[in-house]
């Protein structure tokens, strides 16, 4: 469940809209995925 594609995806999103209200003008230490 936690390697699902849709999942991953799902999390990574969350994580990519928190992250940007915490980091506006920081780069995220991790590469965008395909």
């Amino acid at each position: 469940a936690d390697h699902d594609p849709l999942l991953v995806r799902r999390l990574r999103r969350l994580r990519d809209r928190r992250r940007r209200a915490r980091f506006e003008s920081r780069p995220a230490h991790q590469p965008p995925g395909p």
